[in-house]
């Protein structure tokens, strides 16, 4: 397939009325073919200090380059079809999906894919795929990405196939924006993992695309994101009598908010004396409210109950090193 631009162009009437005007209707609108030979093109992106090129991003796995004079260079900028988890033929809404230049990457040569991989061992059963978010580097040639300088920022699985999000974009603060997905139903624990976490992704994000030096990128693939002081983690108490997530592995420091999104007042109650002096005030909470806690403490596993509804239990386990995405 190509890649179609919808050219417009708009006339401005100058007058001396003070009154408000609705804008002029263009003039006319055309399409204009600015390249062919491509699978499924999802963004087009123009890198800082370019000289003019453009940067297509094709979600089967590759991004090419359209240089200055409209001429799409042949070897890719960026290959990760090796990477990508396998994409249905017919129709797909998984694959490579964003890409957005660091303000700098004129001098710092960096750059950030949001792409989808298979399934990993750890990977929530049922879900179907990991989306990622990675920092890569130019090579010395600067039509061509060094795919070995890959260090992930975040991994999150995906319960189904389709509604990945996946636009990346650095805002005006000078942070990374990601797009992300919010499924409902009876997967929807993604959605506590995407709400609780996406100041957490702003906090790595902005961190990694800091300007000041290499030592971010020579550090490692990141670990498990710490949650912004305004964003706690969430633990839902549902309608059908449970936590949402009910096992949680946070690092000392984590703020947690159980919220009641049931109908029912619930408890929040420790389940022996040792962790009694951990919840702060009454651990009831009609529908609507919510209490929240900060942890502290390491190496510690809490676990916690519902005294009005039996069986209604949770754990959050306190570590140095908890799992990458906290549940």
């Amino acid at each position: 397939s190509g890649l179609l631009l919808l050219i417009g162009f708009v006339g401005v009437a100058c007058g001396e009325s003070d009154a408000p005007t609705e804008p002029d209707a263009p003039s006319s609108i055309g399409l204009a073919m600015v390249a062919e030979g491509l699978t499924a093109p999802v963004a087009l992106v123009k890198p800082p200090g370019g000289a003019g090129r453009r940067m297509i991003v094709d979600q089967t796995g590759v991004i090419r380059i359209l240089a200055a004079d409209a001429n799409l260079l042949a070897e890719p900028f960026l290959d990760v079809r090796g990477k990508l988890v396998p994409l249905r033929p017919g129709y797909d809404e998984r694959g490579l999906l964003g890409l957005a230049f660091h303000p700098g990457h004129a001098t710092n040569g960096r750059f950030f894919v949001y792409y989808s991989t298979p399934r990993r061992s750890d990977t929530p059963a049922g879900f179907d795929h990991v989306n990622r978010l990675s920092e890569f580097r130019l090579s010395a040639d600067r039509n061509r990405a060094d795919a070995a300088s890959e260090r992930i920022l975040l991994e999150m699985p995906h319960p189904q196939s389709n509604h990945n999000g996946g636009t990346i974009a650095f805002g005006p603060d000078g942070n990374l924006y990601l797009s992300l997905s919010l499924h409902q139903g009876r997967r929807r624990k993604v959605n506590h993992w995407s709400l609780s976490r996406l100041a957490s992704v702003l906090v790595v994000a902005s961190a990694a695309c800091s300007d000041g030096g290499d030592s971010a990128s020579d550090a490692g693939p990141a670990g498990p994101a710490t949650p912004a002081a305004s964003a706690p983690l969430e633990i839902r108490l549902t309608r059908d009598l449970k936590f949402n997530p009910s096992v949680m592995s946070v690092a000392p420091g984590t703020r947690v908010r159980w919220t009641n999104d049931g109908n029912v007042t619930h408890t929040i109650t420790p389940e022996n004396a040792v962790q009694k002096g951990v919840w702060v005030g009454t651990t009831s909470r009609s529908p609507g409210n919510a209490l929240e806690h900060t942890f502290t403490e390491t190496d510690q596993t809490y676990h916690y109950r519902c005294d009005l509804h039996p069986g209604m239990t949770g754990s959050i386990q306190v570590s140095a090193a908890p799992t990458r995405d906290g549940y």
